[in-house]
């Protein structure tokens, strides 16, 4: 089975416990990013599609599991968060 790495922006409970902003990751062909992914508007306006899988899937409340980080990704040109 083959391999691409991709990267974990990690959420403010792990970068709080000193996991850092990125982890890399090798991503195999049956990951639910290939069914999930979408890409994130912000990199089609700089030509670089970069598909942005959320994990958990559901959105969730606790402070903890935010990613602001990602968020930003998800930002359109038109300003407003695309999440799905």
């Amino acid at each position: 089975m083959s391999f691409v790495t991709g990267i974990t922006i990690n959420c403010n409970s792990e970068r709080g416990n000193g996991g850092g902003i990125f982890r890399p990751v090798q991503v195999d062909a049956k990951h639910p990013i290939y069914q999930h992914g979408i890409i994130a508007p912000v990199s089609n306006l700089v030509d670089l599609p970069l598909l942005v899988y959320k994990h958990p899937l559901k959105a969730t409340r606790d402070m903890a599991l935010q990613n602001e980080i990602a968020q930003v990704l998800m930002v359109g040109k038109d300003g407003k968060t695309t999440t799905e």
